[in-house]
């Protein structure tokens, strides 16, 4: 029990890091369809002044959230190959690849959740404060990149409160991500 409960917290971790990144690069020109999706999601769908709305804005064929499993499939492949090379037991594989599908649907779940007037996760006492981290990505792309986890951000230099932030570069910032 204690092996499969290190084993979720390590799938867990390293999903929510690649996403991490996975979440930078959707902000790089090189990453084509999922820079061109990412980059309608904070000018189109939800600029910082428009951060919320009711129901929740697709872009239907241009949402980003499909590009992830795309991204993840290969990894989870490679996972499962490996651990069938090293003759890890299957249970191992499964609870694996489990996890790292959980994390991205839970990670899918609570972004889109940040960008509506009510939800269920509101009740949550964290919840409001991963809200406004969110909020200043949409405010400044450069910042942030976490969605329940900042700790890479903080890590790396690109977290920001919303206190910190300034109204001011709201414009220049989003606009300057297409000029990369």
């Amino acid at each position: 029990m204690i092996i499969a409960a290190a084993i979720i917290l390590c799938s867990f971790i390293i999903t929510t890091v690649i996403g991490h990144f996975v979440h930078i690069a959707g902000h790089q020109k090189w990453s084509g369809i999922f820079y061109k999706s990412h980059l309608d999601h904070h000018i189109v769908q939800y600029p910082f002044a428009d951060f919320t709305s009711d129901k929740y804005r697709s872009s239907g064929k241009n949402n980003g959230a499909i590009y992830f499993p795309l991204i993840f499939s290969p990894i989870m492949i490679a996972i499962a190959i490996i651990f069938w090379q090293l003759n890890f037991p299957i249970w191992t594989t499964i609870v694996v690849i489990g996890t790292m599908i959980a994390t991205g649907v839970l990670h899918v779940e609570i972004h889109d959740s940040f960008h509506l007037n009510k939800t269920v996760w509101g009740k949550l006492p964290f919840y409001q404060r991963w809200k406004n981290l969110h909020k200043v990505h949409h405010k400044n792309v450069q910042k942030n990149f976490g969605i329940f986890y900042f700790g890479i951000d903080r890590a790396t230099g690109t977290y920001k409160t919303l206190k910190e932030s300034k109204v001011s570069n709201v414009n220049r910032e989003v606009s300057n991500q297409g000029s990369d």
